[in-house]
């Protein structure tokens, strides 16, 4: 409903149930004319409180593409509507070229991508395909990362939070990068567990003759 909502309301309705904090860092970083990756993570409640987020701060968003012709009308509609630009997931390179544009950029790095395109670093001191490429495109582009969390509370209201940017990232080793990642995610997961979507099956790809959990 949350997210139906995004697409298709107004989000503005919902202004005095959401709540806003570090945006003074974005604003601040923006300032300096450089691109900003937003690094963020995949909650229940993404959509809405992105769209909440781009009121105040409009910033250009990555997404997976639907196989069902009617669902990625409607989803790449709504996204439009909230958002400058929607890039899919696999156009890294239109990424990067908003990065150095000064855009600020959504990026969502808690997702396996397989091994062709991850290392291995925990998550919830499991092993965990971690993607590299989130500190790739930083180092590439001179971007500012600033860390995008977001949960729901137990009466309803909605809680933004929006980090200073990261210090001593990329540090130019990639399983300390990736593990960096992980740990920031984590931390966010902790507040609020249930409204994770652990339906993305974060730890399908395993170590070489580890089995798959699911």
């Amino acid at each position: 409903m949350e997210t139906s909502f995004s697409w298709s309301g107004r989000v503005t309705d919902l202004e005095n149930r959401i709540e806003i904090t570090g945006l003074n860092h974005l604003q601040q970083a923006f300032s300096l004319g450089k691109g900003v990756m937003l690094l963020g993570m995949h909650f229940s409640t993404l959509d809405l409180c992105g769209a909440a987020l781009a009121q105040k701060m409009p910033f250009d968003v990555m997404y997976r593409r639907s196989k069902n012709a009617l669902l990625e009308a409607v989803m790449r509609d709504g996204r439009t509507r909230n958002f400058p630009s929607a890039i899919e997931r696999s156009d890294v390179r239109s990424v990067i070229k908003a990065l150095k544009a000064g855009h600020v950029v959504w990026y969502g790095p808690d997702q396996d991508y397989g091994r062709k395109h991850s290392v291995f670093a925990p998550f919830f001191g499991i092993e965990a395909a971690s993607i590299k490429a989130t500190a790739r495109i930083v180092a590439m582009t001179d971007s500012a990362v600033i860390v995008f969390q977001h949960h729901r509370t137990k009466d309803n209201r909605y809680v933004i939070t929006l980090s200073e940017p990261l210090k001593d990232f990329p540090s130019g080793q990639e399983v300390a990068d990736a593990t960096r990642v992980n740990q920031l995610v984590e931390a966010a997961v902790r507040r609020a567990p249930a409204q994770y979507w652990w339906v993305h099956r974060r730890f399908k790809t395993r170590p070489e003759g580890e089995a798959r959990p699911y």
